[in-house]
């Protein structure tokens, strides 16, 4: 806020913020300096996942009708004694950590508005979430789940699938420990002539993005509107956990 108040353009690292309302703040304020605003969630200039949601968006799946992200990491073990784990300063556990970019790169890739989620999470003993179990539906009928899980084995993997009415893309990263960058494996299928030739787009990243879109040769890949779709689901996913009803995002 400080930053637009200053008249600069803005790089945030995710989660974007810990609020819905904090988020609509942010976006009032970037409008109303007329600055960027550009969110670090490198998965939108990743070539795997670039090409997931530039194939839906071409609707080489047809209507997406079913969405399943799994997320697996040592979470807890990592995170034990930091300020990630003291709800004051996080704001959440690891679905608003790690977790923001299983959510994030769902709604990009889909680009669908989501009517309402319902949650369950536990804590394992500690002071902030880490195993999350939700269940989600879009405002185009499509049905998705989204499964956190923070006391997995020592690294982290991803499993993603997208189901649609024409055909399949799966991303599958096993599990690779920190440092140790794992290969995400795509696999693209049409259900009537089988599996499509998959061609990466090139990768950047949201620093060059963030140059090259102030100065006016790029579009911004991951606007502020990409951590107001996050912070949207993981509140309702938090106040339907507490609640044990279905929640409807603000």
């Amino acid at each position: 806020m400080d930053s637009f108040a200053a008249d600069c353009h803005v790089l945030l690292e995710k989660p974007m913020v810990t609020s819905v309302r904090e988020a609509r703040e942010l976006l009032s304020k970037r409008d109303e300096s007329g600055k960027l605003l550009i969110v670090s969630y490198q998965r939108h200039y990743l070539p795997a996942y670039r090409y997931v949601a530039e194939a839906i968006g071409r609707g080489e799946i047809g209507d997406v009708e079913y969405v399943a992200g799994l997320q697996s990491q040592s979470w807890v073990q990592q995170t034990a004694g930091s300020w990630r784990q003291d709800p004051r300063f996080s704001g959440g556990g690891q679905l608003i950590d790690s977790g923001s970019h299983l959510i994030d790169i769902i709604m990009y890739a889909i680009n669908e508005e989501v009517a309402g989620v319902l949650a369950y999470q536990t804590n394992l003993g500690t002071p902030v979430n880490v195993n999350s179990a939700i269940s989600i539906r879009f405002q185009n009928g499509a049905l998705g789940t989204i499964s956190v899980v923070g006391h997995g084995p020592d690294g982290m993997g991803e499993d993603i699938s997208f189901y649609g009415s024409k055909g399949t893309i799966l991303l599958r990263t096993p599990t690779f420990k920190a440092g140790q960058g794992q290969e995400t494996i795509v696999t693209h299928e049409n259900h009537k002539t089988g599996p499509v030739d998959i061609r990466f787009p090139e990768e950047s990243t949201p620093d060059q993005n963030f140059i090259d879109a102030i100065r006016g040769k790029a579009k911004i890949l991951a606007p502020g509107e990409s951590g107001l779709r996050v912070i949207q689901v993981t509140e309702a996913a938090t106040r339907s956990a507490s609640s044990g009803r279905e929640e409807v995002p603000d």
